[in-house]
């Protein structure tokens, strides 16, 4: 059997020349692998959601949970509050956006 990749080979659908070319202003990772992949291994979702995270790729970097991860917590009240934490995070995100006030202000998202 082969070994099994890191986290880093199993890159987002978004790549750095593309990062590159549209030079977010904010940069949303959704899920740990987004996360570690375009963040390193170390970054942890779980103690560093929501956070500003100093980065080359955007002047404002943050990651949170994938929203598909919401839908397979079976524990109805906990799938609830996950899914207020979840609303509570794009609203920062929308802070964000609204803060930039700049003109042609982007948001990439990387899940």
């Amino acid at each position: 059997m082969g070994s099994v990749p890191s986290v880093p080979e199993f890159r987002p659908r978004i790549s750095d020349a593309e990062i590159d070319r549209i030079k977010p202003h904010i940069l949303v990772c959704l899920g740990a692998t987004a996360a570690k992949a375009l963040l390193g291994n170390q970054f942890s979702v779980t103690r560093q959601r929501k956070e500003l995270i100093p980065s080359p790729l955007a002047p404002k970097v943050l990651a949170t949970v994938h929203p598909s991860s919401l839908l397979r917590i079976e524990d109805e009240k906990e799938r609830h509050k996950e899914m207020d934490r979840f609303v509570n995070d794009m609203r920062k995100v929308a802070g964000l956006l609204d803060s930039s006030n700049a003109k042609g202000s982007s948001l990439t998202v990387a899940a």
